[in-house]
């Protein structure tokens, strides 16, 4: 049973490209698409039917611009509403009213003309209504990248209504009566009614109420969108006119005769839109990318309008009419609602109620007067036909122009989310009077917060600061003293002296350094006491004061104490002497630091390359370079070369350059070039972004690529970094490929125990390396389009809520094509047999049987990858891989050549080891 169901899930993925877990809300928004469509269109064919037997087609511009009215005045009431009841809600409540109201009207009906005439308008209410109000819902389970692929299944179940209740309308029809249909159409919004209460409900966020906020359509995507919907609107209007008038012509007026076409039209267009919707749709907006999908549409009017010039005829029109159909309720429609997805929950709902029920209805109602102008002067179709396709350009030109505004919507999107709440910004007008107000206050936190606040935003509160030399905490205490330091004033000289004879050893010495730099020279006297204090943090606060601010005397005076601190056998004596000479900033005392940065105490060497940053004196270039390849230094010497600047690239990118140097040191190097920033820098990274290792490469890759998108302006090799990211993206599928080649369920007898683990490991290991090398695909792909950098920064970091869908979304959007094809789907959230078919037809992905990727991975150029198959070829005693094992036993890394040892050691205490095996 359960190898029945996951084949299920496998083939609802491949053909519908349904992931698991979403099979229950796509399947119940199918169903509800099915009763919402389905009855609009029953009324759609019964007002039609009805409105034209009744009343002469000449009256069909009036009643849009009547239907139009009515929309609008429907949708400003929705619209109040959108942003203060739920969406499943809303619909709920708009299908079981308009239920009601469908069973009053065929009881009160009589076939009187302003009968007639008030079920159009009704109908077009109940049809916007609720339709807008479905794709709400939809939008509220689903985000952006779950859209692409399921609304164009969703919308599938109206295309299916279209087919189904329209041959439902033909047959009933004749039999029942043109009004007895109004039952059907009000038992399927009832059914619409049932379905909502089934939807599975979004996380729970609080009270669902729109805050106080700027009018929607001051956004300039909004504005666009805005466009869009209302030429939408006009050009179906004028196509729906064009059939409508010349099938009045046509039938004579005849209702039966007319609901029976309608309603084959409507079966007729669905069964061929309903495979377009369930098979197309999702691909065309996946291939095509959203806005290649949405392109179509004016296109399909285009054509249609083409058409109607050369033959104005009832074929034509329905030609016309059912292309437009086919597509706007298909692609277009599912592309259309993924428009409005990067707004907040709350603003979409205000929006998509705006949209569909101000500005379509609006739009519906201009071609109305449009249309009665055009009737009026005596325009024959074919000009009618010529108005269309040039409505169809501008619409294709206000759809170019919606799309930089898209990208900008998104990132807009990612930065409400990635943005921190709470605080004071520094820079507004208030902020000094906040922190002047935390310095006040009785507690050691909030004061001690605003000193180091101030600092970061150069403020000075030297005043209010001085109280808190008294303050009992001792923390604070040094703190006040080291802000006073900041912008010495004469005038607080007495009150740092006094912090001189603290009780605190920290309190003296920060005392002794400001006070230094508020006296200068005259600092010797006051100071001298302090050069035989204790505590070597306070001699060497002192003796640092001195070198920097005494003057000559003051130099003199503390080169003795220096060099007692240099020579002391106490390591806190000495790490104290490193940070004296590097604060002191006499670049001449290069020497004594030089012979600190090999001390034997770890602590002095940590504290001695600290102040080789501070001190940049570039004769400890070569040092501190050698000093990236010690784990506990590598960090602390990688910043003191970044202080270094310029002085440090040359022997930086010398050592980078070299493959005889130090392995460690040479993959610790790009980083610290790229935050360089010079043309120079980025020139010697992206050399090494070419080189055999891979830990190096891919560190040289992402630096380049940090420092381009940080640097945009520098030269650079453009063509050979997107070489770059296509190698690491074709090794990130192949890692992928090589992972679900070796799932458990490949195997014909799935490995247990030890074998078990291996091979757990082994898929660990390859899910590993992807990752890496897409990761670095990522970043250079943001550094050759920095449109993507704010799309990359937010995928390099776990993402909650839809800030991930956001920034694929972004992605998708303003990648070049054939970027996006190979790397979209390799950081959606996708199964990854559904990443493999995305890429199938992109890369060359072998399919092997398990036991044949063992052998592959033994040679792979990862070592840790290698050694963990060598594991798993050993505990499987996979003896095709015995060749393999024995290359890798003799030339692999370290850690892959001992695991290919002890592999090759288990089989029959060694027998199948081949005998150049040594060592």
């Amino acid at each position: 049973m359960r190898d029945e169901l996951r084949a299920r899930d496998r083939w609802l993925e491949a053909a519908f490209r349904v992931h698991p877990g979403e099979l229950r809300a796509t399947l119940l928004l199918f169903l509800l698409s099915f009763t919402t469509v389905g009855a609009f269109v029953v009324g759609r064919a019964v007002r039609d039917a009805i409105f034209l037997a009744r009343l002469s087609p000449a009256r069909l511009p009036f009643a849009y611009v009547a239907a139009a009215a009515a929309v609008a005045l429907a949708g400003a009431g929705h619209a109040r509403l959108a942003g203060r009841r739920r969406p499943a809600a809303l619909l709920a409540a708009t299908s079981a009213a308009f239920a009601v109201l469908a069973v009053a009207a065929r009881l009160a009906f009589e076939g009187g003309g302003g009968q007639a005439a008030a079920l159009y308008l009704g109908v077009e209410v109940m049809g916007a209504l609720t339709v807008v109000q479905f794709w709400t819902v939809a939008s509220e389970v689903h985000d952006a990248r779950a859209a692409r692929r399921l609304f164009g299944v969703i919308g599938a179940g109206g295309t299916l209504a279209n087919v189904l209740v329209g041959l439902a309308v033909r047959v009933l029809a004749p039999r029942a009566g043109v009004a007895n249909l109004l039952w059907l159409c009000a038992a399927l919004l009832a059914g619409s009614a049932a379905l909502i209460t089934r939807l599975p409900r979004p996380a729970a966020g609080g009270p669902f109420r729109l805050p106080a906020a700027p009018a929607p359509w001051r956004s300039p995507h909004l504005r666009a969108i805005g466009a869009l919907v209302l030429l939408t609107a006009v050009c179906a209007i004028f196509l729906d006119y064009q059939l409508k008038s010349i099938a009045a012509a046509h039938f004579r007026r005849d209702p039966v005769a007319l609901a029976a076409f309608f309603g084959a039209f409507s079966g007729a267009l669905g069964a061929a839109a309903l495979a377009l919707q369930l098979f197309a749709t999702g691909r065309a907006l996946e291939r095509l990318g959203l806005f290649g999908a949405l392109f179509v549409l004016p296109a399909a009017f285009g054509a249609g309008a083409a058409l109607l010039l050369v033959a104005p005829v009832l074929w034509a029109a329905a030609a016309a009419k059912a292309g437009e159909d086919a597509i706007r309720y298909t692609v277009h429609d599912a592309g259309s609602q993924i428009l409005y997805l990067p707004l907040p929950p709350r603003a979409r709902a205000r929006a998509k109620a705006l949209a569909d029920g101000v500005l379509k209805p609006a739009g519906i109602a201009l071609a109305g007067l449009l249309l009665a102008g055009l009737s009026a002067a005596g325009a024959s179709p074919k000009a009618i036909a010529a108005a269309t396709l040039l409505l169809s350009g501008a619409w294709a030109s206000a759809l170019a122009a919606l799309r930089p505004r898209y990208a900008a919507e998104l990132r807009a999107a990612l930065l409400r989310g990635g943005s921190a709440s709470g605080g004071v910004p520094l820079d507004e007008p208030g902020a000094a009077d906040a922190l002047r107000a935390a310095l006040r206050s009785e507690e050691p936190g909030p004061a001690a917060r605003a000193l180091e606040l101030a600092g970061l935003a150069d403020l000075d509160l030297a005043d209010e600061a001085l109280p808190l030399l008294s303050h009992p905490d001792a923390d604070l205490r040094r703190r006040a003293c080291d802000h006073l330091g900041i912008r010495p004033r004469f005038r607080h000289a007495g009150a740092l002296l006094a912090r001189c004879v603290d009780p605190e050893p920290r309190v003296r010495a920060a005392a002794a350094r400001s006070a230094c730099a508020v006296l200068a020279d005259e600092a010797l006297a006051p100071l001298t006491p302090l050069l035989s204090d204790p505590h070597p943090a306070v001699r060497a606060a002192a003796v640092e004061g001195l070198l920097r601010h005494g003057g000559l005397d003051g130099v003199v005076s503390a080169a003795a104490p220096l060099r007692a601190l240099c020579g002391s056998p106490q390591p806190e004596d000495r790490a104290a002497a490193a940070r004296v000479l590097g604060g002191g900033g006499v670049r001449g005392f290069y020497k004594p630091l030089h012979a600190l940065m090999a001390d034997p105490d770890a602590r002095v060497r940590r504290a001695a390359v600290t102040a080789a940053g501070r001190l940049r004196a570039p004769e400890l270039a070569p040092a501190l370079v050698y000093l990236l390849g010690e784990p506990d230094l590598a960090g602390r010497a990688a910043v003191a070369l970044s202080a270094h600047g310029a002085a440090a690239e040359r022997v930086l990118g010398k050592a980078l350059a070299n493959p005889r140097e130090d392995l460690a040191v040479r993959r610790a190097i790009p980083p610290v070039l790229a935050g360089l920033g010079t043309a120079a820098a980025l020139e010697r990274v992206a050399a090494a972004a070419e080189d055999p290792d891979r830990t190096l490469r891919l560190r040289a890759q992402r630096a380049a690529a940090a420092l381009l998108s940080a640097r945009p302006d520098l030269p650079a090799d453009r063509v050979a970094l997107g070489r770059a990211c296509e190698r690491e993206l074709g090794r990130a599928w192949r890692a992928l490929a090589a992972a679900a080649g070796l799932a458990p369920d490949r195997w014909r007898e799935p490995p247990a125990l030890e074998a078990g683990d291996a091979l757990r490991l082994l898929r660990e290991a390859l899910r590993e390396k992807g990752e890496a090398s897409g990761a670095a695909a990522l970043e250079l792909a943001a550094a050759l389009q920095p449109e993507a950098a704010l799309a990359a920064a937010r995928l390099a970091r776990p993402a909650g809520g839809r800030q991930r869908p956001h920034a694929v979304e972004l992605l998708d959007t303003v990648l070049d094509p054939r970027l996006q094809r190979r790397l979209v789907p390799l950081v959606e959230d996708w199964p990854a047999e559904a990443k493999l078919r995305a890429a199938e037809a992109l890369y060359d992905l072998p399919r092997r049987r398990p036991a044949e990727w063992v052998g592959e991975l033994l040679r792979d150029e990862s070592g840790w990858v290698a050694a963990v198959a060598a594991h798993l070829a050993g505990a499987l005693r996979l003896e095709g891989c015995a060749a393999d094992l024995a290359a890798l036993a003799n030339g692999g890394e370290a850690t892959a050549r001992e695991a290919a040892r002890a592999a090759l050691a288990s089989w029959d205490g060694g027998a199948l080891a081949p005998r150049e095996v040594t060592g």
